[in-house]
């Protein structure tokens, strides 16, 4: 923006008594109409000493005591004058007249702020911020109506301020005085806006922003900060109770309130350290919650500034966090990381996307030295870790890894879970206990990793359940420790690994229609090909690697409609996890004779030669005849449909029957008399030996 946009003119002198001037400037503004250099200090462009005085006033009026933060977020008392959000006027009237610019309008200065926001500049209306400054004083200490514009120092109003001894002035003077705390809300605010807030450029532009370092999603912190473990700052769920109080145990520790005594000669004041108890912490951690909610939901996407504004800075489709920045995962583009990006999760590799995929790698040639023969498999894998990136659900797959040890079941895990970040180690009594779902919300995990899974007649019924839910995107209620129930879509995939194929009650088939199943049959452990170290060197100098070859593999998956490519023993683990997870639709095919639309068998005879059959393979045992009916109904495996007919020679009631089942029989063996087995054959037919308990 030229200087000649924003100076005053000649013409403007004659109708300055009729409009209203500017009582307060910008840093920006300044730099404009001075012809100044954007990285220009306050003392060389004003001089020392007003220079002091725009910074010391700066530091009571803005700033709460702090000086002006630079570029990297730390305090100067000698600051770019950029920096500056707000300039009085009055004293740099001499100042702009020794260079000829004129006393700038308000409606002139609001045209320049609409320009800067237009030229992508961060167009601050110093009122605004001034304004914003004014909202964390104590609402007690409110001006003298008479005087309603007096002036104030770090929020303190100046009649006040003048009555306190000079130790406690010195506090006012650096900030040290916030709202006492039979003011929570207020108190929050200073936190919210000088504790939890932060100054960061905006990525891709040249302007700045106010934005959060501390958001509340249902009844749950999370802080952007740098982990303990170290690397990149980003969003952490803390999900400690007590974290919180401590947090603002520290903040608040060493700051003071004003007291005031009404006496006969007036008000007298003084100042009471804040000393924050339990009650004062919950109160004002209530109101800082109220002030800080980010809405609901754990899944990545971009939060609003400080002041709710969107600045539309992560557009487009999907997005992943990693250690150099927000990966595009459509265009391989990175943006820079900042608060505005709400991610759990951060894929721990820096991103190339000039790098070969496909480039010689110990990763790849574990793959190819398993799937030798196998591409599909690989192909698979590469696009389920490329889904996985994406945070993506729509799909609603799930992968299982069946192998024996030794065979890279762990090593496939552990670096896709190394790979994403946040990873829950979930296994099948957490997702059967009542808040199983617990950390799978909270911690924002977008991948959960089941370790020899083991399923078994007690424990699959709840786990199977949960699965199905969240593989297949349906709201779920995620019962909370302490804390109240939610209710959402968790945006978690799972990847499971058994050393045999597992078996569960699924009748619908449902969960293993959803499934991935890759086969490593080849095992290493005790042979010559063994590398115990392995696994490690992948994770400390491939993970890169992955990533990129992972973002390939989700180009393939986006290329083929979203199918993912299949093993070439994909059909025979498909039939073989089937019969394991659905003993009734095994049974069908094993002992019933198909028939058309129009045949049928008597359910209880049909039932008593599942018992036989549920009790010679061990399988399905105790189930009960309305369960076995509802099994039935859930296979969908045409004509077969339970149902009813009927009664015979006119009796009333109805009689219930399978349809598209001619009859059905099963050999069981049981012991006889002097422990001789006996074998008897079960069926429906009239004259078929029974069954009985």
């Amino acid at each position: 923006m030229k200087s000649s946009d924003t100076r005053g003119t000649d013409s403007d002198s004659s109708e300055a008594e009729s409009v209203e001037l500017a009582e307060h400037l910008t840093g920006q503004y300044l730099l404009d109409v001075t012809d100044s250099p954007a990285t220009i200090r306050v003392s060389e462009l004003f001089g020392r000493d007003l220079a002091d005085a725009l910074v010391t006033w700066h530091r009571q009026q803005i700033g709460h005591g702090r000086y002006p933060l630079d570029r990297n977020g730390q305090e100067t008392p000698n600051p770019c004058v950029a920096d500056l959000l707000a300039v009085p006027v009055e004293p740099i009237a001499e100042f702009l007249a020794d260079r000829g610019i004129g006393m700038p309008t308000l409606a002139h200065l609001r045209k320049w702020i609409e320009k800067d926001l237009e030229d992508g500049g961060e167009g601050i209306d110093p009122e605004l911020e001034l304004w914003r400054a004014r909202e964390v004083a104590d609402p007690d200490l409110a001006a003298d109506p008479e005087n309603p514009t007096e002036p104030r120092i770090c929020g303190v109003p100046l009649s006040t301020y003048d009555k306190l001894q000079a130790d406690e002035q010195r506090k006012v003077r650096d900030g040290l005085v916030i709202a006492p705390p039979q003011a929570p809300t207020f108190t929050a605010r200073w936190l919210a806006r000088h504790v939890f807030t932060a100054r960061h450029r905006v990525p891709g532009q040249r302007r700045r922003a106010w934005m959060r370092t501390l958001v509340r999603i249902d009844q749950t912190w999370y802080q952007y900060a740098v982990p303990g473990a170290g690397g990149p700052a980003r969003w952490i769920a803390r999900t400690d109770p007590e974290w919180i109080r401590g947090r603002l145990r520290q903040a608040l520790s060493g700051m003071f309130y004003v007291k005031t005594r009404q006496l006969q000669s007036g008000n007298a004041y003084s100042l009471k350290s804040w000393n924050p108890d339990d009650k004062g912490l919950t109160q004002v951690a209530n109101a800082l919650a109220d002030l800080l909610s980010a809405g609901t939901g754990t899944q990545a996407r971009e939060l609003p500034n400080a002041y709710g504004e969107y600045l539309q800075v992560y557009r487009g489709g999907a997005r992943v966090l990693c250690r150099n920045g927000v990966l595009d995962l459509d265009t391989g583009a990175l943006t820079r990381n900042c608060p505005l990006w709400f991610s759990l999760s951060m894929v721990n590799a820096n991103y190339d996307h000039t790098a070969d995929p496909h480039g010689e790698c110990e990763w790849l040639r574990m793959l190819r030295d398993q799937w030798a023969d196998d591409p599909g498999a690989i192909t698979c894998l590469q696009q389920w870790f490329g889904y996985v990136l994406t945070g993506r659900t729509d799909l609603q797959k799930w992968m299982l890894v069946i192998g024996p040890s030794g065979s890279g079941k762990s090593i496939i895990a552990d670096v896709l879970g190394t790979l994403l970040g946040v990873v829950s180690a979930t296994k099948l009594d957490t997702l059967n206990s009542q808040f199983g779902l617990q950390a799978l919300y909270e911690t924002g995990a977008t991948l959960a990793v089941m370790s020899d899974i083991r399923f078994g007649a007690r424990d699959s019924n709840t786990a199977v359940g949960n699965l199905l839910a969240i593989t297949g995107e349906d709201e779920v209620t995620v019962e909370r420790k302490y804390k109240t129930a939610v209710s959402a879509r968790l945006s978690v995939r799972f990847h499971g690994s058994a050393n045999e194929m597992p078996r569960w009650s699924d009748n619908s088939s449902a969960l293993q229609r959803r499934a991935l199943i890759l086969e490593t049959s080849r095992g290493f452990r005790y042979t010559d090909d063994d590398d115990p170290g392995l696994k490690r060197r992948i994770l400390a100098a491939e993970l890169g690697q992955v990533l990129r070859w992972a973002v390939e593999g989700l180009a393939l998956l986006n290329a083929s409609g979203g199918r993912f490519a299949r093993s070439s023993h994909a059909d025979e683990l498909d039939a073989e996890l089937s019969e394991l997870s659905s003993p009734v639709r095994t049974f069908v095919n094993e002992c019933c004779e198909i028939g058309t639309a129009e045949d049928f068998v008597d359910l209880k005879p049909l039932y008593t030669v599942w018992q036989g059959w549920a009790e010679t393979n061990n399988t399905g045992k105790g189930m009960s005849l309305n369960k076995f009916r509802a099994a039935l109904k859930a296979l969908y495996l045409d004509p077969v449909k339970p149902g009813q007919k009927k009664l015979p020679d006119g009796k009333p009631g109805k009689w219930a029957v399978v349809w598209g089942i001619q009859r059905a029989q099963t050999t069981v063996i049981s012991k006889g008399l002097n422990g001789v087995m006996v074998h008897s054959v079960v069926s429906t037919d009239p004259l078929g030996d029974p069954w009985t308990n």
